[in-house]
């Protein structure tokens, strides 16, 4: 047994003993997009909806001199603190085998390919051919502010006597009802941040747009939907740059600014990348352009 494994035991069995013999308390490894996690489920007897708190940070404290007692009652407290009350007032566990009844939540995502190749071959998916990303299914379960899924798996399709086909047809109107995307100006975003009425970015620099939704999630998945970055390029006439800043935003560049290279758009992504973007909001290290004569992204 491992050090690391040997630790996640002693932590469920510590919580266990606290918490007592009517909570159920399981160690499970989460495939997540593009990592994967090893985690802990705490839920009454009985109940199918639990959090899952994520154990690989603890991990690591520990190895750093946190006592194992303290890390236990940590967990407790997420656990109190996190109850599934508010998602059993959105869903419903027994609605999750009626497709009638989930096909109005289930939203669109798009990941990058090949660093989820094991989550790929458990999940429903579309390739982008040529760009490197897939689409995958979530049940969208947002509770006023808060945003939460189910990602979609090939025994829930199965289970549903439905195809890739049919959850695209939803997903695709789902998408766009449920997150609503807007495109801002940079100025606009970086003035509502910080409260300032001028310009801040010089008329002599390229002007970035920044499409996202007001949960700031899901912004990729214009990348398959395309109609926010096909309204853009035809509101301005032109190709449009597109910098994938992670799966929740997109920066897009009208195409037509001089002297922007594309190998420099490229290079500028890969350093955010490498810099500010989590490993679970990656994307893609590249850049596309939407070419607004063919109505095609293609990758640069």
């Amino acid at each position: 047994m491992t050090k690391k494994q040997e630790f996640y035991n002693k932590v469920a069995n510590g919580v266990s003993e606290i918490l007592g013999d009517e909570m159920v308390v399981e160690l499970q490894e989460v495939t997540k997009v593009n990592l994967s996690l090893d985690g802990l489920t705490i839920r009454k007897q009985g109940e199918n909806i639990a959090p899952t708190i994520y154990l690989n940070q603890y991990f690591n404290q520990f190895n750093d001199g946190r006592a194992m007692d303290d890390i236990v009652r940590d967990i407790i407290k997420v656990y109190e603190n996190n109850q599934p009350e508010n998602i059993m007032n959105v869903f419903k566990t027994e609605d999750f085998y009626d497709f009638d009844k989930m096909k109005e939540k289930i939203v669109l995502k798009v990941i990058n390919t090949e660093r989820n190749l094991d989550l790929l071959e458990q999940v429903p998916n579309l390739e982008m051919e040529g760009l490197g990303l897939s689409v995958v299914f979530y049940v969208s379960l947002m509770t006023g502010e808060q945003s939460a899924g189910i990602l979609i798996k090939n025994e829930h399709l199965k289970l549903w006597e439905k195809t890739v086909s049919d959850l695209l047809t939803v997903a695709e109107v789902n998408t766009n009802r449920m997150h609503a995307f807007t495109i801002k100006s940079m100025n606009e975003v970086l003035s509502g941040m910080f409260g300032f009425e001028e310009d801040l970015i010089p008329d002599d620099v390229p002007a970035l747009y920044v499409l996202t939704d007001k949960h700031n999630t899901f912004g990729a998945s214009q990348l398959y939907l395309k109609d926010k970055i096909r309204e853009f390029a035809e509101k301005n006439n032109c190709d449009v740059y597109i910098l994938p800043s992670s799966v929740h935003e997109l920066l897009l560049l009208r195409a037509d600014f001089p002297n922007v290279e594309p190998e420099y758009l490229k290079e500028m992504v890969c350093e955010v990348n490498a810099t500010e973007v989590s490993d679970e909001d990656f994307l893609c290290d590249g850049a596309y352009k939407f070419e607004l004569a063919t109505d095609k992204i293609i990758a640069l």
